[in-house]
């Protein structure tokens, strides 16, 4: 099965009501009009988009950060491109913290993607579970409001008990597990930056295991490995998709993989721009060998 993973959409920011500019929303469209409208270019998300859908995988993954500052007009406005992008049974979505800037921004504006979230629009109802053949998307939220100046991320404790019982279901099915969020779950993350509770979920996944992680909110592509019950569990991190950065690793991209759960393999390559932003070619590709864990429960030692 071919999967693709979109990160750190940043959809134009567009116009901007005073009334809504409070707080942290007041930095981030200062941020916006300084910096980051400059970098995120939407010509270069299209000219990807073009270019997954020579060939149409049969999943495609968003990993969040659709909008900067969640104003209604930017939920309204990424509805709009995710429909362009694919019908909701192709696609599986979870928000970033842009995505949660204030309280109840996600709250609000989820409703008008309640068509690829499938009814799941608060952040402490995720995961939700997506099923295709043998591969198994457990869809988790780190999204939630942070002080001005930060933008860590948080799973909490009853999504981290459902993402175990969900990691060991879909191993008891024989099912290759792909676990999707926002924020990296490695160590190399700065303090404003981490997941607050990524320790946790690192024991979960000693626990229970996964065969693929994925993420993004660095705006960097990066392969890692993550201690899993029997081995290493390879983690993906996509750069952002709208990006014009020309330093490698950053530049506008996304990753492409291919799942063969009967044949233990597992193919990918990062697409992405040239150095002068005139082509989309391969950056990066490698291949993993998998196995998928034999259906055993959860060790019950150690916390959630």
């Amino acid at each position: 099965m071919r999967m693709a993973l979109f990160c750190d959409i940043h959809l134009p920011l567009g116009r901007c009501p005073l009334g809504l500019l409070r707080s942290k929303r007041l930095l981030g469209w200062f941020n916006w009009r300084v910096r980051r409208g400059r970098l995120h270019r939407p010509e270069l998300l299209a000219r990807l988009v073009a270019d997954l859908k020579r060939s149409p995988p049969e999943l495609i993954l968003v990993g969040g950060d659709l909008t900067n500052l969640a104003l209604p007009e930017e939920f309204q406005r990424a509805a709009l491109w995710l429909a362009e992008l694919a019908e909701p049974e192709r696609l599986v979505l979870v928000p970033g913290n842009h995505d949660a800037y204030v309280p109840g921004a996600f709250e609000e504006g989820a409703r008008m993607w309640a068509r690829w979230l499938g009814g799941f629009l608060r952040h402490d109802r995720f995961p939700y579970v997506v099923e295709r053949g043998r591969i198994t998307v457990v869809a988790a939220s780190t999204a939630e409001p942070s002080p001005p100046g930060y933008a860590t991320g948080r799973l909490g404790a009853r999504q981290l008990a459902r993402i175990e019982e969900e990691l060991v279901r879909a191993r008891a099915r024989g099912s290759w597990r792909v676990l999707l969020l926002h924020h990296p779950p490695h160590a190399a993350v700065a303090p404003r930056k981490r997941l607050i509770d990524r320790e946790q979920l690192c024991r979960v996944l000693r626990r229970a295991g996964a065969e693929l992680v994925l993420f993004g909110h660095l705006h960097r592509f990066e392969r890692v490995e993550l201690e899993g019950p029997a081995g290493t569990i390879p983690g993906f991190m996509a750069p952002s998709a709208s990006l014009r950065d020309p330093r490698p690793g950053r530049r506008a991209g996304y990753l492409l993989f291919d799942l063969d759960p009967d044949r233990g393999r597992l193919a990918w390559r990062l697409r992405g721009f040239d150095p002068s932003f005139t082509r989309i070619e391969d950056l990066a590709r490698g291949e993993e060998r998998l196995v998928a864990e034999a259906p055993a429960a959860a060790e019950a030692e150690g916390e959630r």
